[in-house]
């Protein structure tokens, strides 16, 4: 008993059909004498109510309820007193969450949740409950075993039986030990008919943090309500940074910050970005004015279309005349551009910032700020547009007036002259950098298996172009993930061009990480990697696939076993009908080399479903012309381990769903410029 820790939470899944049982759990749970002593900061908490909205009269007075949606965050074991159909939502959330499950058995549901159990006897007593449960919590090496078990059958096994009916023979009463623990689901059929998900609308709406430089006074009031209409029903942030006296009064706002003055763009922006909580942020002087409603909606659907882009601008008056967002037409295309956009109004992803870095205050006056930040955006390999749809009115000498402009330019000019060795002007210094290939790499922290991935390619470099990078962005890593590879690398006889982008806040999904990855990369053939997978030298040979009109050349793979079992994966199919056919052999990012302008054309993962990113990209890709070729080369061998994601989810379930949406006509909506051309703006 000595190795016990007070750390525990034991969450009660109450049903709403028969709450009773729960609330008397709780209450046992919460008084019981041989947990307390040892665990004095146990609570039981009430989540199944959360969840399910039922249940409320049967609370035990004074019980701490989890909001919906936040229990599994905060539980570290899930019982399950009752077994039906209502508390199936909780025990999903459970596995999803990695959280280990003890029910009951007798209710009949047991097909419902199968071996992601350890399952008692129907009448299980308080002390069989919490051994069960201890033991789950306490000994790793058990739950380790359970899973590699629970894996190995679910491989074996290709039916189960249908919701609601118990295999022949099966037993339903009577104590039994623990015998497997949480592992995918693997459905009984082939999903057919009507599609559970509709993903033509999975996609989310990004929200907005506006940044307005002000002094207050009529402006800024005639910004704001251009601002609001042009926002819609977008979830807006309003940041107002006032640097000195004010001329006038403030418009409402969500934040009001003040900036030393006198007054520099760049510093105001900067104090501005500490406030900033949405993806998305938007850069507007005070003096500058949407003119449709719903037009920075647009802007930010262009941004969730064109995974490509980091930033989007309108086209405008009062820009300068040379600067694209002068010369766009209205109905034009959207055009992508290599010169900086005006900082007068700019929409940006606020992760751009971990890799460029804010402002460079040392502009302290008129021109030149938001160009230096664009040059540096672009060593990085980011990439914008303007929208020629979106239009603004920006007044253009109202921030800093046309006296100071004349005086502060020539400065402004000199700096950016000396700190990048080139004129403030379009030229071909404002080419993007390009290598022929980009390593791709996002990780989420993974310290301890980096060393793994980078050295199969530092193995393996030789085989492909010289010119090469590897981009390792880290997603919100809270590990020595950046130390560990660094040190690595530098180790290296021969180290690898290796850029780490420490991202702060976690992009959400590991579709968006790898997305964000992409967009780092200068390449024009992408090799992502798995960051605890290792890549194959067969893998070269996909290069020569990508000579001709190949968009996506895709190899088979090695998959290794928790138990220690390797299994060679041939991709069978790499057609639509084919990846579409139910149970059919998905491939990851990780077993192809894919052209760079794919990305653009084709659109990026976006905020998609938590698992089976790489799936409903293909098929969307597939779907809209991307031009696929199968190489029968061994390219990657696919580590499984405890926290692969294919234990973290119910892959196998959601990813029949995925492909009866697309087999029904509702998969996802086109993204990048096939996206834009459904839209009917190409």
């Amino acid at each position: 008993m000595s190795n016990y820790h007070p750390r525990y939470r034991f969450g009660v899944a109450v049903a709403p059909e028969d709450p009773l049982p729960g609330a008397a759990l709780i209450r046992a749970l919460r008084t019981d004498p041989e947990l307390l002593p040892l665990y004095p900061a146990i609570s039981a908490e009430w989540i199944g109510a959360a969840l399910l909205g039922e249940a409320e009269a049967a609370e035990p007075a004074g019980t701490p309820r989890s909001e919906a949606g936040h229990w599994c965050e905060e539980a570290d074991l899930l019982i399950i007193p009752v077994v039906t159909p209502g508390v199936l939502a909780a025990y999903q959330a459970a596995l999803q969450a990695g959280i280990p499950v003890v029910a009951m058995r007798g209710s009949g549901a047991e097909p419902l949740l199968g071996m992601g159990c350890v399952w008692l006897a129907a009448e299980a007593d308080l002390t069989t409950i919490r051994a069960a449960g201890l033991r789950l919590l306490e000994d790793g090496g058990e739950r380790e075993a359970q899973l590699r078990r629970g894996y190995a059958e679910a491989r074996r096994q290709s039916r189960r039986p249908a919701p609601g009916a118990l295999p022949s023979g099966a037993e339903v009463s009577g104590s039994a030990p623990i015998q497997a623990c949480r592992m995918p689901v693997v459905p009984a059929e082939p999903v057919t008919g009507t599609p559970e998900l509709d993903l033509t609308s999975i996609r989310s709406r990004s929200g907005v943090t506006a940044i307005i430089p002000t002094r207050g006074g009529p402006r800024v009031h005639r910004c704001v309500r251009e601002l609001r209409r042009a926002a819609g029903d977008l979830p807006l942030q309003i940041v107002l940074v006032v640097s000195g006296g004010l001329s006038g009064s403030l418009p409402p706002g969500d934040e009001l910050v003040r900036a030393e003055p006198p007054f520099v763009w760049s510093r105001a922006n900067n104090v501005g970005l500490g406030q900033a909580t949405q993806p998305l942020v938007l850069f507007l002087n005070d003096d500058c004015y949407f003119r449709g409603a719903g037009d920075l909606q647009r802007l930010a659907r262009r941004l969730d279309q064109c995974g490509h882009l980091t930033a989007v601008a309108p086209r405008g008056t009062g820009f300068p005349h040379h600067w694209a967002q002068s010369q766009a037409r209205p109905g034009g295309v959207l055009q992508e551009t290599r010169f900086a956009l005006c900082g007068a109004c700019f929409l940006v992803r606020r992760e751009a910032f971990a890799a460029v870095g804010p402002f460079d205050e040392g502009f302290a006056g008129y021109g030149c700020d938001e160009l230096d930040w664009f040059y540096r955006a672009r060593g990085e390999g980011y990439s914008w547009a303007v929208e020629a749809n979106v239009s603004v009115e920006h007044e253009g000498h109202a921030s800093f007036g046309r006296s100071r402009k004349e005086q502060e330019l020539p400065a402004s000019r000199a700096r950016f002259r000396e700190k990048h060795g080139i004129e403030d002007l379009d030229g071909s210094a404002w080419d993007p950098p390009r290598c022929d290939l980009s390593w791709v790499i996002a990780s989420r922290n993974n310290a301890g298996h980096l060393g793994r991935s980078l050295g199969s390619i530092a193995a393996q470099r030789h085989l492909y172009p010289a010119d090469q990078e590897v981009v390792l962005a880290l997603d919100g890593c809270t590990d020595r993930s950046a130390e560990v590879a660094l040190q690595f690398n530098a180790a290296l006889p021969e180290p690898l061009r290796l850029r780490v982008v420490s991202f702060a806040e976690p992009a959400g999904t590991a579709g968006l990480a790898k997305d964000r990855a992409v967009r780092l990369a200068r390449g024009e053939i992408h090799l992502p990697l798995d960051d605890d997978d290792l890549t194959l030298p067969g893998r070269a040979s996909l290069l020569e696939v990508l000579a001709g009109d190949t968009d996506v050349a895709v190899g088979d793979f090695w998959q290794v076993g928790m138990d220690g079992s390797v299994a060679l994966k041939q991709v069978p199919d790499v057609s639509f009908a084919g990846l579409c056919a139910p149970g059919s052999l998905n491939w990851g990012l990780w077993a192809t080399a894919i052209r760079r302008d794919a990305w653009r054309r084709y659109g990026m993962h976006g905020a998609g479903a938590a698992t089976n990113d790489d799936l409903m990209l293909w098929l969307r890709w597939l779907r809209d012309g991307a031009r696929f070729r199968h190489l029968p080369a061994e390219t990657h061998m696919y580590l499984l381990r405890h926290g692969s994601t294919v234990f973290q989810y119910d892959t196998f379930v959601l990813g029949e769903q995925i492909r009866a949406a697309y087999r029904a006509g509702c998969g996802e909506a086109s993204q990048g410029l096939r996206g834009v051309e459904a839209d009917g703006n190409v």
